[in-house]
């Protein structure tokens, strides 16, 4: 048992420094891409009122995001018989959201179980079931929004990436895996209590059933052309608003968002969503633009996060601890 435990140990250490490695990699892809890409009639196009009036408007469309994350996070708790009001859920959601800046989301997720408990009455271990269901749903929505933009045909005329299928062929197959492993779990689920084998009955706890997915999927997929949404309108200043460029851009920042919120190694996934992004629109997009793109919608995205922080403080301010009521076999 004590060997088994060291062995964990030694490869969480090595996962760790891993994720660290991947970051400043990707810091010192940026920091090159920069020095060779940006040059300084883009740094002025950056600081006109029109480009501060586009990163204004697109911190509002970031923002107002966490809206649809609390509609989805309210649905999951009632999947799993602790049915919320959206207010305190909105208040706990916002006020721990700059949480996330933490390396790997843990100050997020941890003040969002923690304050669910002590405000809610919600126990740490529903509240843990409802945000790996949400992680899980969210990554499948960036998924699916992201391969369906490339699948499309103006799109992948356009693109030149390097993948060994196709992406609709990748669309199909995960979307139809993800159908077949859902499904078998929710025949097992049942069972769940009465299984000896522990991590086969975590994973059975832990999947969403199919009312939560058609209660939250729709909301996650609406979210990630939000945000397209909002990178579209920054890039306004140097490209010509259009449904190609907005399809390619809502792509390319969707999966790019994936990759840093799988693999955190950084706060916020700093570094890594921009060098994925910059490397799908490579070839695409004038690269200067890319790069000028993506750091304005970092900033933009911070900006947000704090906006929604302070929202979360006001809200906590103004709604009072109560005990959320449980149903039936929950």
């Amino acid at each position: 048992e004590s060997h088994r435990g060291a062995a964990m140990t030694r490869r969480q250490r090595l996962f760790t420094l891993a994720r660290w490695l991947f970051f400043l990699a990707s810091v010192v892809y940026l920091v090159e891409f920069a020095r060779q890409t940006v040059s300084g009639q883009y740094l002025k196009a950056a600081l006109t009122a029109q480009t501060l009036g586009y990163s204004g408007l697109a911190v509002l469309l970031f923002a107002s995001t966490t809206a649809i994350s609390v509609i989805g996070w309210c649905a999951l708790l009632t999947g799993l018989r602790y049915p919320v009001d959206v207010r305190p859920a909105a208040a706990i959601f916002c006020y721990t959201q700059i949480g996330k800046y933490l390396p790997g989301n843990i100050g997020h997720y941890v003040g969002r179980a923690t304050l669910a408990k002590t405000r809610l009455g919600i126990p740490a271990g529903t509240s843990a079931i409802s945000i790996t269901q949400e992680a899980a749903l969210v990554a499948l929505s960036a998924i699916l929004v992201g391969l369906t933009c490339y699948s499309l045909p103006d799109i992948a005329s356009t693109t030149e990436l390097s993948m060994l299928v196709p992406p609709w062929v990748l669309l199909v197959a995960i979307s139809t895996g993800a159908a077949l492993f859902i499904s078998l779990v929710a025949a097992w689920r049942a069972r769940a209590i009465h299984l000896k084998n522990a991590i086969f009955r975590f994973v059975l706890l832990m999947t969403p059933t199919w009312s939560s997915i058609r209660a939250t999927v729709p909301y996650y997929a609406c979210l990630s052309l939000i945000n397209g949404l909002a990178v579209s309108i920054i890039a306004a200043t140097w490209l010509t608003p259009s449904l190609h460029a907005f399809l390619l851009l809502t792509a390319a920042y969707t999966l790019s968002w994936l990759v840093g919120f799988l693999l955190p190694g950084a706060p916020g996934g700093l570094g890594v969503r921009e060098s994925v992004f910059t490397l799908l629109l490579a070839g695409i997009f004038p690269p200067a633009v890319t790069l000028m793109v993506i750091g304005l919608v970092r900033i933009a995205t911070v900006c947000a996060d704090f906006l929604v922080f302070l929202t979360g403080s006001y809200l906590m301010k103004q709604t009072p601890p109560y005990s959320c009521p449980t149903q039936p076999n929950s």
